[in-house]
């Protein structure tokens, strides 16, 4: 039983020292990785040490000193530019020395095989004067390359964690045996005797046998030099690191009588020393200190040094929990202002409401106009990204926006959906200075982004507004504009003003019925080469017309609302073509490029609809109703009869009557005078032919018969028709 709880007892410390160091370990990492990719930096890595530069320099130095982590011990960060052979360590620059410090770090590079990485200094540290007296083992360094994923970097952020810092963190209880941590070369890394940080483990008897442990964690025994021990252990799989915790059996087993003879010793120890401490504080002169004391004690753990020391660090402390707690302000505040700006583009919040917050977060309001613009990514094909890296991407993107335009001119950009947004400020209220402006702004941050991560991104520009609470509207119009690349291509920036027709100097084009009808005849004929040639001539007339993309979605609709009913009117279940998670419909409109669509509608569409007609026709009235078809519109000015064509398709008229109801709905008469008035129509508008020369072609008996047949079907006589036709055939063109 006591076995037992000591087991659990020291798995339990080591579970506790595991996730307290990782979570230390991790927000070192965090911080510093932040940094490294920050533009600043980057930029910095391309300049050497300057007259000029000392600004820059000088900045960084403030950066790297107000980035030490005091309450962890961490006191030292450095940056190492090896292509430019100079030092940051937050009190000053420096040069690398040539002889020592780069080769060494060439070779450290060389070394890593992840863009960052815990390890143990063995002379790495910069030969500085603060480092002379540095020991191996004495401290843990992150080491990170800069460039962070870069195939060749060209120098190192490095971050000095003293051991000893780490050690305090091990949970020590000696009457339980020794707790420690290893890295994967065995060497400790802490230790309940601090005297052995730094060393080499790799013929202890108990590393040995850890080794050949397959778990990531467990207990073991071992007999060691005579005596058993247990052990404990856990291996991180964050920096694989080994936490151990080795306890003698004797220890453990000990008969419980002993042990409530210690624990009475300790219990009388303790209250004499409780007495004393007692009588001492009872002094006149102690009692102001011991009050502090009291009040730092609770907090400070026992460490060297009279209880003045201690409450002065205390005092250290709080101060460094005063710096922490900032700086998590600090961050909250951001968290909130995105938010508010999340609610704005949204449209959530009223004028009033929208100038509190702008008080609230000390936004000044003395802007002349606004202007809001949206980036989004046109495609990762062809880059070594996949889907699943677009959102760190677009992460990357807001902090490029941030970094180029500054505070004073821009609201906080923000990531909204699939978009990175941002309101601009203007200082002057004329249109045409504000769309240069933009154009300029747009143009500069879609270089940067090319050049940073090699992706290509378009940008869409709202009107100028004046008013805070219209900031949805002209984001609405933002992402308007974006939808015309549809027309334009990738890498465009596309101002509403420019792109979008108006509404009122234009009169919408006739839609090409001629390209629509030989599409669905190719289709309905199976021809896959001319659906396709059709669909592209239609695309190219559709994104040459002056519309706006409303237009052109309806366009696109009629279109693929036509193809459709190819399949509806052939009775074929075209569920395999709305199967999709999303309507069709929706697809059609998400889509970026003419490319893309048109890829999708040959392939996703038309592919599947050739698909399906094709089985269809496999079935025997289908192949009739086809043979009937191609004899009616091969000889319809012929005398063709119900039995003639039955005669010709070697079946009984009767049958053929069957075929003509159920697979046209229609009988011959109809169905063969339909295809004569279609024919017509095409005489009509494509021809010269006289109307009386159409209806003997057609084989009526009279040019009579033929115009009340035709004013029956078409409302009109085929003069008024052709008329009609070609008159809206001109007023298209012309418009």
């Amino acid at each position: 039983m006591i076995q037992d709880k000591v087991l659990e007892s020291n798995r339990l410390l080591l579970s506790q020292s595991q996730s307290h160091t990782e979570q230390i370990l991790k927000s070192v990492e965090s911080t510093m990785l932040n940094y490294v990719n920050s533009t600043e930096l980057l930029n910095a890595m391309n300049s050497s040490v300057e007259p000029s530069l000392f600004p820059l320099f000088t900045k960084m130095n403030r950066t790297i000193s107000s980035m030490s982590f005091y309450e962890y011990g961490i006191k030292r960060v450095y940056l190492i530019n090896l292509e430019k052979d100079w030092v940051i360590d937050g009190e000053g620059t420096c040069h690398l020395d040539q002889l020592d410090d780069e080769f060494k770090y060439n070779k450290l590079l060389q070394s890593l095989h992840t863009p960052s990485a815990w390890i143990l200094n063995q002379g790495m540290l910069p030969s500085t004067g603060f480092n002379r007296n540095q020991k191996d083992g004495d401290s843990l360094l992150l080491v990170q390359k800069i460039p962070q994923y870069s195939s060749q970097p060209t120098g190192l952020a490095v971050v000095v964690f003293p051991t000893k810092a780490l050690n305090t963190m091990i949970v020590n209880s000696d009457k339980l045996g020794n707790f420690m941590i290893t890295d994967n070369q065995d060497r400790v890394i802490a230790h309940s005797n601090a005297e052995m940080i730094g060393q080499s483990l790799s013929g202890d008897a108990v590393i040995n046998n850890l080794k050949q442990q397959t778990s990531n964690n467990g207990f073991n025994t071992l007999n060691v030099d005579g005596q058993e021990v247990g052990f404990t252990y856990i291996r991180s799989s964050y920096n694989n690191w080994t936490y151990v915790s080795v306890a003698p059996f004797t220890q453990i087993t000990k008969d419980s009588r002993d042990i409530g003879t210690i624990a009475l010793v300790i219990g009388t120890v303790m209250l004499l020393l409780i007495i004393v401490l007692a009588l001492l504080g009872s002094r006149k002169m102690y009692r102001p200190i011991a009050q502090i004391y009291e009040y730092a004690a609770e907090s400070v753990p026992n460490e060297a040094g009279d209880e003045l020391e201690q409450i002065r660090n205390q005092f250290l402390s709080m101060r460094s929990s005063q710096f922490s707690m900032k700086d998590q302000l600090n961050v909250q505040l951001v968290q909130l202002k995105d938010f508010f700006l999340q609610k704005l583009f949204r449209g959530e919040l009223g004028q009033e409401e929208a100038h509190e917050k702008c008080k609230t977060f000390h936004i000044s309001e003395d802007w002349r106009m606004l202007s809001v613009f949206t980036t989004q990514i046109d495609s990762l094909n062809e880059t070594r990204f996949q889907e699943k890296d677009r959102d760190l991407l677009m992460f990357a993107i807001n902090n490029i926006v941030k970094e180029l335009i500054s505070s004073g001119k821009r609201f906080q950009p923000v990531l909204i959906d699939k978009f990175q947004a941002a309101i601009i400020e203007h200082d002057h209220t004329d249109e045409d200075q504000i769309k240069r402006d933009m154009y300029q702004l747009c143009e500069h941050v879609q270089k940067t982004v090319k050049a940073y991560l090699n992706v290509h991104v378009s940008i869409g520009i709202s009107k100028p507004y004046h008013q805070l609470v219209h900031t949805s509207r002209a984001y609405e119009e933002a992402l308007e504009a974006l939808r015309y690349r549809i027309k334009y291509g990738d890498e465009s920036i596309l101002y509403l003003m420019d792109v979008q027709p108006d509404e009122e100097d234009y009169t919408l084009p006739a839609f090409p019925k001629h390209i629509e009808m030989e599409l669905i005849n190719a289709l309905n004929a199976g021809d896959k080469e001319t659906v396709e040639l059709k669909f592209t001539q239609f695309l190219e007339w559709l994104l040459s017309q002056q519309v706006s993309y409303r237009e052109q979605q309806v366009y696109l609709a009629r279109v693929l609302i036509d193809v459709l009913k190819v399949v509806q009117d052939m009775r074929i279940n075209a569920k395999y073509l709305l199967e999709n998670e999303s309507s069709i419909f929706t697809q059609l409109f998400n889509f970026r490029t003419s490319e893309e669509l048109k890829q999708w509608f040959l392939d996703d569409v038309i592919n599947q609809i050739l698909e399906l007609l094709r089985n269809r026709r496999e079935i025997k009235y289908v192949k009739i109703a086809e043979e009937l078809a191609t004899i009616v519109s091969e000889e319809y000015d012929t005398d063709l009869s119900l039995e003639l064509c039955a005669d010709r398709l070697d079946v009984h008229p009767s049958y053929l009557k069957r075929v003509l109801r159920k697979e046209l709905d229609t009988n011959f008469s109809d169905y063969l005078s339909r295809y004569r008035l279609q024919k017509a129509r095409e005489y009509l508008l494509e021809t010269d032919m006289k109307i009386s020369d159409i209806a003997d072609r057609l084989r009526y008996n009279n040019s009579q018969n033929f115009i009340r047949y035709f004013r029956k079907m078409e409302g009109m006589t085929p003069g008024e028709y052709r008329k009609q036709r070609s008159q809206s055939v001109m007023k298209g063109y012309t418009g």
